[in-house]
């Protein structure tokens, strides 16, 4: 005997309906308790403020490694290099262009940024506010290739 498939009718799922309407509770019950709690996980990976909640807050990892390796680097190895500062900027382009343009602007002598992210049209938008483009470097860190073509 050949068994054949039935076809799941809109007539056959509104028979059913009380049944799927049972569903609901488990599954609102699972997305609570076993994925809500996973968006706090991303706290392990931030220098957590108050102020600005888990997703504002600025990551550990990665950016600030990337700093710590270039100073590092710079300092052990390119004795007449100087750093003359280092910012925070949170991953927001405005901030990233008023950090870079008040740190531009404290030093004009600047002639290199290092920038641990591929998103870097805030800084590059400063240099090109300040009348710079041409005389900065802007030297990324990132696995990725930028999506524009301002950096080279």
């Amino acid at each position: 005997m050949v068994h054949q498939k039935k076809q799941y009718s809109l007539g056959r799922f509104r028979r059913e309906l009380p049944l799927h309407l049972i569903l609901i509770p488990g599954i609102i019950i699972l997305l609570i308790f076993q994925y809500y709690p996973m968006y706090g996980n991303v706290i392990a990976f931030k220098d957590f403020k108050a102020g600005l909640g888990i997703m504002g807050s600025p990551w550990v990892l990665c950016h600030s490694e990337r700093v710590a390796g270039f100073t590092d680097h710079v300092k052990k190895n390119c004795p007449h290099i100087r750093i003359v500062g280092t910012a925070v900027n949170n991953d927001d382009d405005l901030e990233r262009f008023s950090v870079t343009h008040k740190m531009l602007k404290a030093h004009p002598e600047t002639n290199a940024l290092f920038l641990p992210s591929a998103w870097v049209q805030g800084a590059c938008r400063a240099v090109e506010d300040l009348g710079q483009s041409g005389h900065i470097t802007i030297i990324r860190y990132h696995a990725t290739q930028p999506p524009f073509t301002r950096v080279r």
